[in-house]
């Protein structure tokens, strides 16, 4: 395909970090070709850009992309402007937000059960000692 080649990616939220796995589908389509040395220029709703060049041993496998924003966005389009005779196959795209909190674990009531049983147990084993001894 001549000209321009362009993707666009909108989210519900904003997002400031998505991955994506792309492919130029060399080796297993006819015709296709490396997707090494292909870029694209990159923008979000947000005015930050930037170029993303790929590159290819020559195989047409998948390679996993990694954008982390400083601003959070809600679309970012893809724009290759030399379009050649390459496509690029794009998958398992994932969105998220670089800032992730993890909240502490809430511990079972089996554990509480087994925490109060076992102080029950000492408890009741250190008072038979005592009984032995005296």
């Amino acid at each position: 395909m001549n000209g321009t080649e362009d993707v666009s990616f909108t989210f519900l939220v904003p997002v400031s970090r998505i991955g994506f796995a792309i492919a130029s589908g060399r080796g297993l389509l006819p015709g296709e070709t490396s997707s090494a040395g292909t870029s694209f220029s990159l923008l979000t709703n947000t005015g930050e850009a930037g170029t993303l060049t790929l590159v290819d041993p020559g195989t047409g496998l998948v390679a996993w992309i990694d954008i982390i924003a400083a601003t959070p966005f809600t679309t970012i389009s893809f724009t290759e402007a030399g379009g050649d005779q390459t496509d690029q196959y794009f998958g398992n795209i994932f969105a998220g937000s670089a800032r992730v909190s993890i909240p502490g674990g809430v511990p079972e009531p089996a554990s509480w059960a087994l925490l109060i049983t076992g102080f029950g147990l000492t408890g009741a084993a250190m008072r038979r000692r005592r009984a032995a001894v005296a």
